[in-house]
């Protein structure tokens, strides 16, 4: 058991500690009162550096990485919608069912033993989508890195995919 312990672990956003330059702004953040919900000075300079770096969106604070997924998932799919991803990807595989339960939606797996997915084998799965009897992609989900540490090249993304509007 201590040969486990002294080894680097990626499969979760809770395995290590807080960067020391993390943990004194969070101790310089605790000093003193703030207002609440979002209506301190530290979320509004958060809110400003994210419309500066990405230019008009909303920001949703959340405790861990299974809330940013499935939240983010959540505001581009309906319950009857379903989400195409690797049958190794992060969301089918270390999420314990939280996609599927919160969202109320499928996921749609390809097989996949390096955790990547490429466009043929998306536009296979999304060949269905128009006929109302079988589940509609919505959205694709990858893993970068994925959980096999496999790296998508940007000439991998950069390829073109079927777009379906949402109405």
């Amino acid at each position: 058991m201590a040969k486990l312990q002294n080894r680097r672990h990626f499969a979760s956003d809770n395995y290590s500690g807080v960067h020391p330059q993390i943990m004194k702004a969070l101790e310089k953040a605790n000093e003193g009162h703030a207002a609440a919900y979002g209506d301190d000075a530290y979320t509004k300079k958060a809110e400003e550096r994210f419309q500066k770096l990405f230019g008009d969106v909303e920001v949703f604070f959340v405790f861990n990485g299974t809330a940013a997924n499935v939240l983010s998932l959540k505001s581009m799919i309906d319950p009857h919608e379903a989400v195409i991803c690797s049958s190794k990807a992060h969301i089918q595989e270390d999420e314990c069912g939280a996609p599927e339960h919160q969202l109320g939606c499928k996921l749609v797996l390809i097989p996949s033993s390096s955790g990547k997915i490429t466009p043929d084998e998306i536009k296979k799965v999304m060949i269905l989508n128009g006929d109302q009897h079988k589940i509609q992609t919505r959205a694709i989900s990858i893993t970068q890195s994925t959980e096999m540490g496999r790296v998508y090249t940007p000439k991998e993304l950069d390829q073109n995919l079927p777009a379906r509007k949402k109405e």
